[in-house]
């Protein structure tokens, strides 16, 4: 038999088989609350983060918005970035180490309703150890030590943020804030990577540093001294939950000594108030306010990120204020359906 040389219809095709493998993979997890939606909630019901109705959604096992063809092939960019940072990190990894990633260390809790919440940690480097648990007896094989979660930079807006302005995204925060709470108040790092050259448009140069100025050295500029776009670049951000609340600063490297700790809005309690409140949802018939869009110290941004979600038109569009869960429940399904039907 001949091998299939329609190259570009067997990547589709594959992407296409890859997809179905992850929707079957989460056929059964209905019912389960995710880590990767991570938000919190704080005393006075203000959610941040992530949106907590978008997270009830998936527990029901309604995808608002999946993935096209071309959004699988900027999650497959993200995908290898892990396999690379792993490569990476193997080369000076020694004997008393071992490094897990996703389902090798996943972690799980319950709300008090019972409700479980899963995740997978994109890696986590542990010390091997053969000490014996003294209440079980049973020997611990490797104990987490530090937490890393990796983030792909696609944007020239992310880059902005993360690189030049040195804030890392809320949401980034709070999903790894979350991993370290439930693998024993760990250390983490949170890791953005650019691969590309990235182009800018022309309005977004007063937006960045000119030459000389402090973050110059990512850059590159035209002959008239304006950004033209940003080298590939590896940032990595120290976190640390100190007394249940999450800070952070940039890791020394080379010469470069560690920037001072920024303190953030996200804690433990607020993830923990975050998750109850939407495993109550449904039974409460409850939806609980819009999200605000804040920076990691909770100063509110210029923009809402709830304009760029599909649910828009339902969560803020005329009626809003007075919509119920089951109405809103209603509507979120005839618009999935729709847009499945016009697919």
């Amino acid at each position: 038999m001949a091998i299939r040389k329609d190259i570009a219809n067997r990547l589709r095709e594959g992407r296409a088989i890859a997809r179905i493998k992850y929707k079957a993979e989460e056929v059964g997890k209905e019912g389960n609350l995710r880590a990767g939606n991570s938000g919190i909630m704080s005393s006075d019901n203000q959610v941040a983060g992530s949106c907590h109705r978008i997270a009830h959604l998936r527990q029901l096992g309604i995808e608002v918005d999946p993935p096209g063809e071309d959004t699988i092939i900027m999650f497959q960019v993200g995908t290898a970035n892990e396999t690379i940072v792993y490569n990476d990190l193997l080369q000076t990894s020694a004997g008393h180490e071992v490094i897990l990633r996703e389902e090798e260390i996943p972690i799980q809790w319950n709300t008090g309703n019972g409700t479980k919440v899963t995740g997978r940690p994109d890696m986590v480097l542990c010390a091997v150890t053969s000490e014996v648990d003294e209440r079980s007896g049973i020997s611990i094989q490797h104990v987490p030590e530090l937490l890393l979660e990796l983030k792909s930079v696609a944007s020239v807006w992310t880059t902005r943020s993360v690189l030049i302005d040195r804030e890392p995204k809320l949401p980034h925060l709070v999903q790894a804030a979350h991993y370290m709470w439930k693998l024993g108040n760990i250390e983490g790092r949170l890791i953005y990577k650019q691969y590309a050259i990235q182009a800018m448009p022309d309005f977004a140069h007063r937006y960045f540093p000119r030459e000389g100025e402090a973050g110059s050295e990512y850059l590159e500029y035209n002959e008239k001294g304006q950004p033209r776009s940003v080298k590939p670049f590896e940032l990595v951000y120290e976190l640390q939950l100190k007394n249940g609340v999450l800070r952070y600063r940039t890791e020394a490297v080379g010469s470069k000594k560690a920037s001072k700790w920024n303190h953030t809005i996200v804690s433990t309690s607020d993830i923990e108030r975050f998750y109850e409140f939407v495993s109550r949802m449904e039974s409460d018939g409850e939806l609980g306010p819009k999200p605000l869009t804040v920076s990691p110290d909770g100063t509110e941004k210029s923009y809402s990120n709830c304009k760029y979600c599909p649910l828009n038109s339902i969560c803020s569009g005329a009626g809003s204020k007075k919509l119920t869960y089951s109405t809103w429940l209603q509507k979120v399904r005839e618009l999935v359906d729709s847009q499945s039907n016009n697919k």
